[in-house]
Formats: structure tokens, sequence, C-alpha cells
């Protein structure tokens, strides 16, 4: 049996070797799968790290299928935490994306941030207005126009 500082000095003569070969988290961390980006954000979000969550989801790469989606998310959360100019900066860059139903979304989360954000009923009417351009019965659109329309009525007696 060997001494204790021989074995002591045996064991960091190969550690680096060892922690070579193990991956650190940084390395794990460097190229996730966009499943578990979604995974680690979903965690993050439920432990209430908001800035967490929006950190994963804004590495999830503009080539991935799943970028328009991560991005409606991030822009959620941003306007959640009430981040004015993230948030419409997300729902902006959606107003890019070929799908039509993103593209409402994206209207939509414009005219939340637009008149519970920054104050500005005209803005968010006109978004909502583009988003009920492209699907007249969506009902995320009008029950936005609506809770607007209805607290604008309240405020004005």
């Amino acid at each position: 049996m060997l001494p204790a500082l021989s074995r002591f000095t045996l064991i960091l003569s190969v550690l680096p070797a060892y922690l070579s070969l193990v991956p650190t988290h940084a390395a794990l961390a460097a190229t996730p799968s966009t499943d578990s980006l979604y995974s680690l954000s979903a965690t993050a979000l439920a432990s209430g790290d908001t800035a967490g969550a929006i950190l994963l989801l804004g590495k999830i790469p503009e080539t991935d299928q799943a970028y328009y989606k991560a991005l409606l998310q991030r822009g959620r959360l941003h306007f959640a935490r009430g981040n004015k100019k993230a948030a419409k900066k997300d729902f902006q860059s959606l107003l890019y994306s070929d799908s039509t139903p993103v593209r409402i979304q994206a209207y939509v989360g414009l005219a939340e941030t637009e008149y519970f954000l920054f104050g500005n009923r005209r803005e968010a009417e006109l978004y909502l207005k583009k988003a009920l351009s492209l699907d007249l019965d969506d009902l995320e659109a009008l029950y936005i126009k609506a809770k607007i329309a209805l607290d604008g009525g309240l405020a004005d007696g």
C-alpha cells in the first residue's frame, strides 16, 4: 500500500488527464439541443428564474425551426417582466415569419406591449387590426381587443 503522500501525488498526477475526459458543464451547455434548451428554460421558469429562461430561449439558433416559437415565448417573458423594449423587439422580429399564426401572435404581443406597457392605445389598436386582417376569427386578438375596449371604457367613466 502506498503512503498517503504518494497516493495524493499519484492522484494529482492523473487528475488533469481524468478531468479532460469528463465533460464540463460549459462544454455540455455549448451545443445543447433545442429540446434541452426548452426543457432547461421551463425548469428555470418553474424555479422562478425568468431571466435564466429568457437567456436559454435566446440560445436557440435562427436557423432552427423552433426559433420563432422560442422568440415568441421570450417576448412573452419580457412582457411579463415589464421589459417593454425587449418585448417589442422580439415581437417585431416575429413579423418576418412565414407562418401566419406566428405573425398574428406577434401582432397581438405588440398590441399588448403597446397598450399595457407603453400606454399607447392607438398603436395597440393598429396592431390588432393587422392581426385581425390575417384572421378575423383569431380568439386571442379578439380577446385583447375587447380587453382594451373595456379598459378604455372604464377609464373614460
